[in-house]
């Protein structure tokens, strides 16, 4: 368990080279799972061309079987390369020799009991390694580290029922600099700098959003038509699969010739890949959007094709943004961007009649929980709209938009909630603010 930077990756990739060449057969084979197919080629991949020897390496890794067969004492062995979005995956792998779980805490714990099971016997080790998250779906993985700690000091345990827990830091890395390492001390600090860069678990979470302070405005007091409008998309997708009863969100953004950003809307709903095309076509008909952004990744970026070629048949225009993002940036560092914004007012929400609309309330709600409540799609899609390629710090435009009606009570019942968050069309019931149909 390690900070970034610390170099748990390319020793993880070192450990696998030993540990394969004394338990690697024809008859058996490796798994090495990252959070995502895209970082199974840009991190574990990589790391393992880097530290291994060529000439061990026998077939280079296959983008389509996800494998990579390998030289042993024994003959050649297969590696197999998983994503953690394929919880059902390790079932169908029969005697793993070894399995190398990267960056664990953005996994399900059910994923790793997958792999546990498929371990060829009870010498095959496990090795997990990840900066730690204490968010709700990684809390597993604080009480596995809980036991390792526990198993340290009984010695009437035998090793391979053991867990064993190794913690190092950024500050551990012997190939940084000091000055690289002074530089990250002194840029960063309090619970951000104790998970990130010492590794260490954050005792209730980075609740990141608890101390801001949300500032608002009157929906109906400012000019809708001297905004440049925006929207970002955070799909509820895996990599081919569709989670029909994930919830997908949309942000509506809009933006000042000050650079003040104004939240509009973030419609949430448990759609299909059809019925999330209609909201964001629906929306951007709305607002008149010129920009809308999506993750870079395989699926979004399919998604972004198929938005194109709407846009061809219905003869629209507006600008499709492929978000790439660095890395294995995980959800946390992406909203840690947006927190100067708040704190300083930029980002505003609002109100109507003094009260917060429906979208501007549940919204301030899943940003004060975050990390740890139990949907955080809202945070992503409003952090995307901070992504330097989204551009809004370019200024506003004249847009022609259509006149905006009040709405006497923007609140949704009790009622209708229990009702939104239980039913799989649940754009049927969001409340519109703006009052158009």
């Amino acid at each position: 368990m390690c900070g970034r930077r610390s170099g748990k990756t390319h020793s993880a990739a070192a450990d696998t080279f030993v540990i394969t060449q004394l338990r690697g057969t024809p008859n058996n084979c490796t798994v090495i799972m990252e959070p995502t197919y895209d970082s199974v080629r840009t991190v574990a991949v990589r790391a393992i061309k880097e530290i291994w020897p060529e000439e061990f390496i026998v077939k280079q890794y296959n983008e389509n079987k996800h494998t990579m067969t390998v030289r042993t004492p024994r003959g050649d062995h297969e590696m197999i390369f998983l994503s953690a979005t394929k919880v059902d995956k390790p079932r169908g792998i029969p005697k793993i020799c070894f399995a190398w779980c990267d960056e664990v805490a953005e996994y399900d714990e059910e994923t790793i009991k997958n792999i546990v099971i498929g371990l060829a016997d009870e010498e095959a080790p496990l090795l997990l390694t990840t900066t730690p998250k204490y968010e709700a779906g990684s809390i597993w993985l604080k009480e596995w580290r809980d036991q390792a700690l526990v198993h340290a000091q009984d010695s009437k345990i035998d090793w391979y029922d053991r867990k064993y827990f190794v913690q190092w830091s950024m500050l551990d890395n012997p190939y940084l600099s000091d000055r690289a390492k002074k530089s990250m001390a002194d840029q960063f600090s309090g619970d951000w700098y104790q998970q990130e860069i010492m590794g260490e678990f954050v005792e209730g979470g980075m609740m990141i959003f608890d101390k801001c302070h949300f500032q608002t405005y009157d929906w109906n007091a400012i000019n809708h038509r001297n905004l440049e409008f925006a929207m970002t998309i955070d799909p509820a997708f895996t990599e081919d699969d569709i989670k029909q009863h994930s919830q997908s969100s949309i942000t509506i953004d809009g933006m000042d010739s000050e650079g003040n950003l104004y939240f509009m809307e973030n419609p949430v709903g448990f759609w299909g890949i059809d019925e999330l095309i209609d909201q964001i076509f629906k929306y951007q008909e709305r607002y008149q959007c010129r920009k809308v952004g999506l993750e870079k990744t395989l699926a979004y970026t399919a998604m972004g094709k198929l938005l194109e070629d709407r846009m061809d048949r219905e003869r629209k225009q507006f600008q499709v943004i492929e978000l790439p993002l660095i890395g294995n940036a995980n959800k946390v560092a992406r909203a840690q961007v947006m927190v100067p914004y708040i704190k300083n007012g930029l980002l505003k929400f609002p109100t109507i009649d003094g009260r917060l609309t429906y979208d501007a309330d549940r919204t301030i709600q899943q940003f004060k929980s975050f990390p740890l409540g139990r949907l955080n799609d809202i945070v992503d899609s409003n952090a995307h709209m901070f992504h330097r390629d989204m551009g809004l710090i370019e200024g506003s435009g004249q847009i022609d938009r259509p006149e905006v009606r009040e709405v006497a009570n923007p609140i949704m019942s009790k009622a209708q909630y229990e009702k939104f968050m239980s039913n799989d069309t649940a754009d049927s019931y969001s409340l519109d603010p703006v009052g158009w149909n």
